[in-house]
Parts: structure tokens; C-alpha cells; sequence
């Protein structure tokens, strides 16, 4: 009973310890993609409402070079909404794929070390 008890106070209080360290930042590279995406969520909701009304007649352009660049933003928009969820994806798996590899190696090194004393 003693030693359960005991065992049960040092995971409560791993646990405590756990709930109290800050999260580890994400690379460099995740966070600009991050900020992209806002970026594009923001463009977005300014460019699809009027390339909706320009589709169904309601909007007119002034000159056929203000439209050529309207639709040049919208497809550069809507190319990096597709696009960016994928990026993403592939920087936040390299990130743990390296912290993978690391432990890997540490856990290959230790097994080789034998055990301890």
C-alpha cells in the first residue's frame, strides 16, 4: 500500500510537472507558413466575395488590366490556400521526423553502451 501510494505521489507529480512546462516552439519554418496561411485566409475573404460577384455579372472592372490583375490575385490566393496545407504538413512531420531520428540514435547508442552499473 505504501508503495503504491508512493508511486501514485511521483506521477502526480509528473504530471503537474508536465502541465506547467511551456510547449516547445515550432521551427522557423512552420511558423512563417502559419503566418502565410492568415495571410491568404485574409486576402481570401477580401478577393472570393468579389470574383463571386464578377462570376455572376454584378461587378464590372474599369479596365481590362485591373481585371487581368484582380485575376491574377485570386488564382495566386487560391493556389496558396491548396497548396499551403500541404506544406505545412510536410514541415511539421520533418520537424518530428528529426526529433525522431534523434531519440532513434540515442536509444541505438544506449543499447550499445549495455547496462549500466
Amino acid at each position: 500500500a505504501a508503495a503504491a501510494a508512493k508511486a501514485t505521489e511521483r506521477l502526480q507529480e509528473l504530471i503537474r510537472r508536465v502541465r506547467e512546462t511551456a510547449p516547445v516552439p515550432e521551427s522557423k519554418e512552420v511558423r512563417t507558413i502559419e503566418a502565410s496561411i492568415k495571410q491568404q485566409e485574409a486576402e481570401w475573404k477580401e478577393v472570393s466575395p468579389l470574383h463571386d460577384k464578377w462570376q455572376a455579372g454584378r461587378h464590372n472592372f474599369k479596365s481590362n488590366a485591373d481585371l487581368q490583375t484582380f485575376r491574377r490575385r485570386y488564382e495566386d490566393c487560391k493556389k496558396g490556400r491548396e497548396t499551403s496545407g500541404a506544406r505545412l504538413e510536410k514541415a511539421l512531420c520533418a520537424r518530428r521526423d528529426e526529433a525522431a531520428s534523434f531519440a532513434a540514435a540515442a536509444a541505438d547508442a544506449a543499447a550499445k553502451a549495455g547496462p549500466g552499473p
